[in-house]
């Protein structure tokens, strides 16, 4: 039950904060899918001249403001919005967040309802992600498979699939999606 998203690599040449760019990287998957399914007021990769000029936009002090650490969950949340709305003047898109604990229903019913999840991650563990490195990393729920969560992420391999246990994670997540 996947989403149709394409994945963003957040290290593709051109990229000026390649380690620090999973967040604009999330921002960009789903700004690309909104557009591809009718929301033709979002600028996408194909307005921007390419998935590293967007994820570059995205990241700059204008929108999610990512720094030496990466992306805050307030500037993600404020910088996506922004971007959303750039070309709107009413019925502007919406941006909500919530802690993920004890709220898997909620994710299911979102990609139930055709809207990705970005999932912001704190206190990384290797079993998902190979490397400890992390203080906090953004991937992108598009789908489940019972308790399981199907997500791409921007980082790591090529194809950046993989999937996780909600309830395992749970208390070290918060979810963020659009409301068109």
């Amino acid at each position: 039950n996947p989403l149709p998203v394409r994945r963003v690599y957040q290290r593709t040449s051109g990229v000026l904060q390649p380690g620090k760019s999973c967040g604009p990287s999330v921002g960009v998957m789903m700004s690309n899918y909104y557009y591809s399914i009718g929301y033709e007021s979002i600028n996408n990769s194909g307005y921007y001249g390419g998935d590293a000029k967007f994820i570059n936009h995205l990241a700059s002090s204008g929108y999610m403001k990512t720094g030496t650490v990466g992306t805050s969950l307030a500037n993600f949340e404020d910088g996506l919005r922004k971007h959303l709305n750039l070309n709107l003047t009413s019925n502007l898109f919406d941006v909500a967040r919530t802690s993920a604990t004890n709220k898997y229903s909620t994710y299911k019913n979102l990609i139930n309802s055709g809207h990705p999840v970005a999932i912001r991650f704190t206190n990384i563990w290797e079993a998902i992600f190979g490397s400890s490195a992390y203080s906090w990393h953004y991937v992108l729920g598009t789908g489940y498979s019972g308790s399981n969560v199907i997500m791409l992420d921007p980082d790591g391999s090529s194809s950046g699939t993989k999937t996780f246990n909600y309830t395992t994670y749970q208390s070290d997540m918060n979810l963020i999606w659009i409301i068109p």
